[in-house]
């Protein structure tokens, strides 16, 4: 009882302070004013982070920090929270987007496009990046790319209730909803909440760090890279290998796309939002109320959401505990041997001679064919622990014909497991005299046995624990299973 009536107090003073630091409802639902917005990949910080900041500077605001962080943590929810909407798997799952905004080109295309998703029951989370240029055909807009839904939603929208002069939150709201239905259908999850958001607040909490580290993969050399110059364009340059990038440089590394795929774009951003949560939480960011409200200050200004403030902070009491090797993240890309492998560039004279990528068995025709875009996808977002941290897996060809091996069957199988699951896969034909019936999974341990949660999703098999070395081929058996997780003997 005592410790609900100082969290009264708390929040008390937290609101009388809230046009400093904007923590009412309407601050957070007010539409940006800088008007620049391009990227989501602050999204999930904002999801993740930011929201056990905006928690945390609750106890701040008091001096109450350490010892007692999770009586206030419960005290907090309990008190402020509410519960926020989850799916039937226990999943706050939200759209993410960042649009042009300002005076660019096409200001209301959705450039970046994520779903992010919490796992309430499991404590993990789990980000799906969905490129831009994949060609949909969405309800009351039409076929165009899915960067176009918006923004066709949203003059729609203004025609219809005569406000084509200043956006406002409802029309947004309602172009929102839009796109947030295509977004349900191609990953078939119900999504609850979305967020919009502008960049400057993506550099402003890099700056606040003090800069975040990435491992760029290879030289990127941007010759058209956006800029307010004569010609319209600057060539961003970053070299291989390990850097510290300040907020404008990683926002530019983020948003650079000319000389990579838009595949490649997504990758980046989320490479970014590892690195600037790894930095928020290990630099002790989060114990600081004075950063913490120039944080929530940055990000209230530069998001719309239909979050209200309520949830946030109930959604704080889950984000606190997520650990950072249960967060996974994967992008739908064009890539069959690897995880989220599930889309394809078409003939352009098909789609007005745009480039554009649609589903694996998609045609101009009928563009919207999900089925292993939403069997993948329920499958991650239910189990972000394991494709954060996917198993080693050898598939052995124990399937014969006539007596004759049958080949291609690993390599089918193995193909499978690259584009669902990102697992590591080696496949080869089982001992020559090896024939089973059925299908039959080999592990060692229990952490082992978790895997087949997932894998048996789309690949049955008889699990055993373990081999005799007395039995035929149990010597062999043996030594695969020292050096893999799972050991997979497909039979006929």
């Amino acid at each position: 009882m005592l410790g609900h009536i100082v969290f009264r107090k708390v929040y008390k003073k937290f609101m009388k302070q809230e046009g400093k630091i904007g923590l009412s409802v309407e601050g957070i639902k007010q539409r940006s004013k800088i008007g620049t917005i391009a990227t989501a990949a602050f999204g999930i910080v904002f999801v993740v982070v930011v929201i056990i900041g905006l928690y945390l500077s609750f106890k701040g605001a008091v001096g109450i920090i350490g010892s007692i962080g999770g009586g206030i943590t419960n005290g907090i929810v309990s008190v402020f929270g509410e519960n926020i909407a989850t799916d039937t798997e226990g999943r706050t799952n939200i759209l993410v987007v960042g649009v042009g905004g300002g005076d660019h080109d096409g200001p209301n295309l959705t450039d970046s496009i994520m779903v992010a998703s919490i796992n309430q029951r499991t404590g993990s989370a789990a980000m799906l990046s969905i490129p831009r240029d994949l060609y949909v055909t969405a309800p009351k807009v039409g076929k165009t790319k899915i960067n176009g839904v918006y923004d066709a939603a949203l003059k729609r929208q203004q025609a219809a209730t005569n406000s084509n002069t200043d956006v406002s939150l409802a029309d947004e709201e309602e172009a929102m909803a839009s796109l947030r239905e295509l977004a349900e259908e191609i990953t078939g999850v119900e999504i609850q909440y979305y967020m919009k958001i502008d960049f400057q607040g993506f550099v402003e909490v890099v700056d606040l760090v003090g800069g975040i580290e990435v491992d760029v993969p290879e030289n990127l050399i941007d010759r058209e890279y956006p800029n307010e110059t004569e010609t319209g364009y600057t060539t961003f340059y970053l070299k291989k290998g390990l850097q510290t990038l300040d907020g404008k440089t990683a926002l530019q590394y983020a948003r650079s796309r000319h000389s990579t795929s838009d595949y490649a774009r997504s990758e980046r951003q989320q490479q970014l939002i590892k690195s600037l949560l790894e930095k928020v939480i290990s630099k002790g960011v989060l114990t600081d109320p004075t950063k913490l409200r120039r944080m929530y200050l940055s990000i209230s200004s530069n998001v719309t959401t239909d979050l209200n403030w309520r949830e946030i902070v109930s959604i704080a009491g889950i984000a606190k505990d997520l650990q950072r090797e249960k967060i996974a993240t994967a992008v739908l890309h064009d890539d069959v041997t690897k995880i989220g492998g599930f889309l394809y560039t078409p003939n352009r004279e098909y789609f007005g001679g745009a480039s554009v990528s649609i589903p694996n068995g998609a045609t101009a025709a009928n563009t919207n064919y999900y089925k292993d875009i939403q069997y993948f996808a329920n499958m991650y977002f239910t189990h972000p622990s394991f494709f954060s941290s996917p198993p080693k897996i050898l598939l052995l060809n124990g399937t014969k014909l006539n007596g004759k091996r049958v080949s291609g069957v690993a390599g089918g199988a193995s193909a499978l497991f690259s584009k669902f699951t990102g697992a590591s896969v080696d496949a080869q034909n089982a001992p020559a005299a090896l024939e089973l019936e059925d299908t039959k999974v080999y592990y060692s341990t229990e952490e082992n046995k978790q895997h087949l949660d997932v894998v048996s999703l789309f690949l049955p098999a008889q699990a055993i624990r373990g081999v005799s070395a007395e039995t035929e081929y149990g010597q062999e058996l043996g030594q695969y299973l020292q050096e893999y997780d799972l050991v997979y003997v497909i039979g006929n």
